[in-house]
C-alpha cells in the first residue's frame, strides 16, 4: 500500500487520482522510458481501488499518441476500456480559466492540456496526479505514487 493510502482519508475525492498522458502511454508502450514504473503504478492504483479521473483533452492527446506511435487497434482498444473512469469534460468557461493559468505561469511551458488538468483537479477537489510530467509537481500537485526523481 502506498504512503498516500495510509495518509489520505477514505473519501472518494481524497483518494482520487488524475491520470495524465505520460503515465497512460508509458504503461502501454513497452519501449517508453517510463514503462516499468508506469505499469507498477497502475497495478498499485488497481490494488488500492482508487477512483480514476481523466480529462477529455487527455483522452484525445493520449489516443493521438497511441495511433501515431503504436497502432490504430491499440488506440481503439484503449478507448473501449475507459469504462469506470471519471471523464471530466471541457465546460463553457474553461477556456478563459485555462488562459488565466497559462498567463499567470508564462515561461513555464505548461501546455493547454496541463493547464486544463490543473483546473479540473481544482474543480473536482483531487490533489494527486499520476504523471511523469514535472509540470504537475512544479504547480504544486502531489504525484502518485511519490515525487518524481
Amino acid at each position: 500500500m502506498s504512503t498516500y493510502a495510509v495518509r489520505l482519508g477514505r473519501s472518494s475525492l481524497e483518494r482520487g487520482v488524475l491520470l495524465d498522458t505520460s503515465a497512460i502511454f508509458g504503461a502501454l508502450d513497452e519501449d517508453d522510458q517510463w514503462h516499468q514504473r508506469a505499469a507498477r503504478g497502475f497495478h498499485l492504483l488497481s490494488q488500492e481501488q482508487r477512483p480514476l479521473y481523466v480529462t477529455s483533452i487527455t483522452i484525445a492527446e493520449t489516443h493521438g499518441l497511441i495511433v501515431s506511435r503504436l497502432d490504430d487497434l491499440i488506440g481503439l482498444a484503449w478507448l473501449d476500456n475507459l469504462t469506470g473512469m471519471n471523464v471530466e469534460h471541457h465546460l463553457p468557461d474553461d477556456h478563459r480559466q485555462v488562459l488565466e493559468v497559462l498567463r499567470r505561469n508564462m515561461g513555464r511551458a505548461y501546455s493547454y492540456g496541463d493547464a486544463f488538468s490543473f483546473l479540473v483537479m481544482q474543480r473536482v477537489g483531487i490533489h494527486l496526479a499520476y504523471t511523469f510530467d514535472r509540470h504537475f509537481q512544479e504547480y504544486g500537485w502531489e504525484i502518485f505514487p511519490g515525487p518524481l526523481p
